[in-house]
């Protein structure tokens, strides 16, 4: 079966893998990670590896945010791009109800469209960066596509592609090595300038300030190293290869990154994947075949792992998700976290603990080290926490812009107000604006039922008075021998339902 391409290449990537995380360079040429810029898929990626390998084993290094930032001067994902196409779709979608062509729709499809634009705003960005024109209709298998791509997509993907194709057209080999060199600005600023007034903006400015740091009595010998570091960095720029980039652990092939991919290749840089891969888990590891299925390289190095070795709660997991049934009496102890906040908050427990051992680098000091098969909703509160820990990030990434764009979006331009919508209002309780509750998404959880069908601000606090005005009543009630018992009701029109909760004193 032939596969489908994202794009064409001009020069078929290389795929190379490591079965082993903490011994990448007994299966990887430690000379071909270090010539070459080094793209990580996160900054957890990239802060592990500079502990684990040291940060003289890399050349430019930084999670792919921040390259594809640099790369496109200021990166394809701009708020003020996103918050304009958000509009065209919002237009696009309006416009369904009144186009005779979608009368076959059902009103639940037209909602479904409504209350999934975030969706919706990925895919169009997806079909864009993939250069979808009329032909692709083909690929519609039911009236709810076709109504997108027609009625959606064709509308607005020429405005939206507008908005990068002149950064895209600027990108050249010849642009690409001051990318690279801000790339190592950022980090350098990040990591050893990030309380100063005074951002470091060129190289020259780097080597004055590293060597600043360098020479000063009173600089920590964790500074001094990293300072030191950077300053070998710095003095090889002149020495790297930029015509190979190196990715590592892409898994997820956002339309950002594709479109990253296209244009390197098409600009003659080769592109170099990397990943942990072993080859008989394929419970765990298949994925990764299916992620790059759409790249015509086979992958090299690929090895299996020796199940006799690693430890017991490694085993069980394997067990696990391979779907074998554990027989013998294993020691591995399991957790059930009932809520996301309860997850992130024994993170954030762990973490708070590893930066009174270790302030510059906590990660590295963590004792109990923590996976999130879906990470953006557990980074999403934790950013809150622990701002520093997160690098660069485009606006709408950042606790501020997901504020605003929660508020942006329950606000009706029609009538000029808002209308409450709860998944909106857990986005903005999520940065803590207004309020210091760090549970207060479980808060909404638990009373968004309450205030079913309600809209209106003012309806939704009246009905807020009601149930504070009840709750001593009750309290008083429910207080028993000792006990207290916590009661939410929870009322839809006529109707009551009681939770109630009980603990000692």
């Amino acid at each position: 079966m032939e596969r489908e391409m994202m794009f064409k290449w001009n020069n078929s990537p290389r795929i190379i893998t490591y079965n082993d995380p903490k011994q990448i360079f007994m299966s990887v040429d430690r000379e071909l990670i270090k010539r070459h810029p080094h793209v990580c898929a996160s900054d957890t990626l990239m802060q592990g590896l500079e502990e684990k390998y040291g940060r003289d084993s890399f050349s430019i290094i930084g999670a792919v945010s921040q390259f594809t930032n640099c790369i496109f001067s200021g990166g394809l994902d701009r708020a003020t791009d996103n918050l304009q196409l958000y509009l065209n779709v919002s237009d696009a979608i309006d416009s369904l109800n009144s186009n005779e062509s979608n009368s076959g729709l059902s009103d639940y499809c037209k909602k479904a469209f409504n209350h999934n634009k975030a969706s919706i705003i990925e895919a169009v960005k997806l079909l864009v960066y993939a250069n979808a024109d009329e032909n692709f209709e083909t690929y519609c298998h039911n009236e709810e596509q076709k109504a997108f791509f027609n009625n959606v997509y064709l509308k607005v993907k020429n405005d939206y592609r507008k908005t990068f194709d002149n950064i895209i057209e600027n990108v050249s080999k010849e642009t690409i090595r001051a990318s690279m060199e801000a790339v190592l600005i950022n980090e350098i600023n990040y990591q050893l300038n990030r309380d100063s007034k005074l951002s470091i903006r060129t190289v020259d400015d780097a080597k004055v300030f590293l060597a600043e740091v360098c020479n000063k009595e009173d600089t920590n010998a964790w500074n001094k190293k990293k300072a030191a570091d950077y300053l070998k960095v710095i003095y090889e720029l002149d020495n790297y290869d930029y015509g190979t980039f190196v990715f590592h652990g892409i898994l997820r092939f956002t339309p950002e990154i594709i479109k990253t991919l296209e244009v390197l290749d098409r600009i003659g840089i080769r592109i170099i994947f990397l990943f942990n891969y072993v080859d008989n888990l394929d419970s765990i590891y298949g994925v990764w075949k299916k992620a790059y299925e759409w790249i015509d390289s086979d992958f090299e190095n690929i090895s299996s792992l020796n199940f006799s070795r690693g430890t017991d709660v490694g085993r069980r997991i394997a067990d696990v998700c391979s779907g074998n049934r554990i027989k013998d009496n294993s020691t591995a102890q399991f957790r059930e976290y009932r809520y996301l906040t309860e997850f992130t908050d024994r993170i954030r427990d762990e973490y708070t603990c590893a930066q009174k051992r270790n302030k510059n680098n906590p990660l590295s000091s963590m004792e109990v080290q923590f996976y999130a098969v879906k990470p953006d909703n557990v980074n999403d509160i934790l950013r809150n926490y622990f701002p520093d820990q997160f690098s660069d990030k485009p606006f709408m990434a950042y606790p501020i812009g997901r504020f605003v764009k929660g508020i942006y979006s329950m606000w009706n331009f029609d009538e000029s107000r808002v209308e409450i919508d709860f998944k909106e209002l857990k986005e903005c309780s999520v940065v803590g604006i207004g309020h210091d509750n760090l549970k207060m998404s479980e808060v909404i959880d638990m009373l968004q039922l309450y205030f079913k069908g309600l809209k209106e601000v003012d309806e939704v606090l009246s009905r807020g008075q009601e149930l504070i005005s009840r709750r001593k009543e009750i309290s008083e009630k429910m207080n028993n021998s000792g006990n207290i018992y916590l009661l939410h009701i929870i009322r839809i029109r006529y109707s009551k339902f009681f939770n109630i909760y009980k603990y000692n004193k």
